[in-house]
């Protein structure tokens, strides 16, 4: 069977870190509490919230690769 958890997980450690980093720098840019508790939030959020289609996207490609050996077989 194909692994592709270790592609699609790399990409998604990938984009947290740098949302992670963009959003950090903006809240050190934030001139006032408001923005710097969004930023701040934003950054720890969204990438919690990009793992659910991480995982989704494993799963139907690791259906994928099971029916394409199957046929193959």
């Amino acid at each position: 069977m194909i692994n592709w958890k270790r592609g699609v997980l790399r990409v998604w450690k990938l984009l947290s870190l740098v949302w992670f980093c963009s959003f950090a720098m903006a809240a050190f840019g934030a001139s006032n509490p408001d923005d710097l508790i969004l930023a701040l939030g934003l950054g720890i959020i969204l990438p919690g919230l990009m793992y659910i289609p991480c995982r989704l996207l494993i799963w139907i490609l690791n259906g994928f690769a099971e029916e394409r050996l199957r046929n193959n077989t």
